[in-house]
């Protein structure tokens, strides 16, 4: 069984978003996975760096979407990516000059996978709602 599974619940309803946080998942449960039963500090590492760089990348593509839209929250939205990516980044480079696969296991389950959920089913739900809803907010 897998760190955390995608399900209808994680879902914000529109398709690039959920693709990329199905890869995300699926990213994140393969990297603990792989912590967890490797001892090969370089697989390990290669996962954890793959991982960081898809986050940069699909946080990049998701605040495309806010500009073209003209989000009102874009700003709010943003900073949260940033703090997230930045923390991420912290989080491999503490693998990286330790090699410590418990802190890196400990790290996605007790931060990243709550922090990742949580933003699915509230910012980028609401983010959702929006683009849902057009310019006005509401529902069409």
């Amino acid at each position: 069984m897998s760190l955390v599974q995608w399900s209808d619940d994680l879902k914000t309803g529109v398709c690039g978003v959920d693709c990329q946080h199905k890869a995300l998942i699926r990213m994140l449960s393969g990297l603990y996975s792989i912590a967890e039963k490797s001892q090969d500090r370089e697989v390990v590492s290669e996962a954890a760096s793959l991982l960081a760089d898809f986050v940069v990348e699909h946080f990049q593509c998701e605040e495309k979407t806010m500009r073209d839209i003209v989000y009102p929250a874009y700003e709010s939205h943003k900073k949260q990516h940033d703090e997230f990516a930045c923390k991420v980044a912290e989080i491999v480079q503490h693998f990286d000059e330790s090699g410590d696969n418990g802190s890196l296991t400990t790290s996605v389950q007790s931060y990243m996978v709550p922090w990742l959920i949580e933003h699915f089913t509230k910012t980028d739900k609401e983010m959702a709602g929006f683009i849902a809803g057009g310019p006005s907010g509401k529902a069409a």
